[in-house]
């Protein structure tokens, strides 16, 4: 596994807990409100939300996932150190 790091601009934090609240209410079908409160609190500290992946590639989908929600795509950081030796 690596660690990836989406980093969601500070000012994404409310969309990102409006989406949770629409989770919370079953107005986002099978979405997990984890998945946007998370993402919230990293964009309200500014520190990336750390994600694990098999691939690098899986870091790019979940971004794309977050933009086909309308919030701007976060940025992807490998982060250093964590990917296991082979």
């Amino acid at each position: 596994m690596i660690r990836i790091g989406l980093r969601f601009r500070r000012s994404d934090a409310r969309l990102l807990r409006d989406l949770a609240d629409r989770v919370r209410q079953g107005e986002m079908g099978e979405q997990h409100v984890s998945t946007f409160r998370d993402a919230a609190d990293a964009a309200a500290t500014g520190e990336p939300l750390i994600v694990l992946c098999e691939e690098p590639f899986e870091a790019e989908m979940m971004a794309d996932g977050y933009a086909r929600f309308g919030v701007p795509r976060p940025a992807i950081e490998e982060l250093t150190g964590q990917r296991p030796a082979k």
